[in-house]
């Protein structure tokens, strides 16, 4: 994953309406087409962020980033 600092805070952003718990699929189903700025000129889906998280259900949003930055 990209190292732009501001990645995971414009991706918690766009998770902002997320309730958990919540699974996977669930998350790509409200939100996996959007897009999140991943790099000073790239731009990345959140399906595509977080396609290679192995986990797929998440209690709440700690569980999930710490899932995502484990990746």
């Amino acid at each position: 994953m990209a190292q732009f600092k501001g990645m995971l805070h414009l991706l918690h952003k766009r998770m902002a309406d997320i309730s958990y718990p919540i699974s996977k699929q669930e998350i790509l189903d409200q939100i996996g087409n959007e897009t999140v700025k991943v790099d000073v000129d790239q731009y990345l889906s959140v399906q595509e962020i977080i396609a290679p998280i192995h986990q797929e259900t998440f209690s709440c949003a700690s569980e999930f980033y710490c899932a995502l930055l484990g990746t």
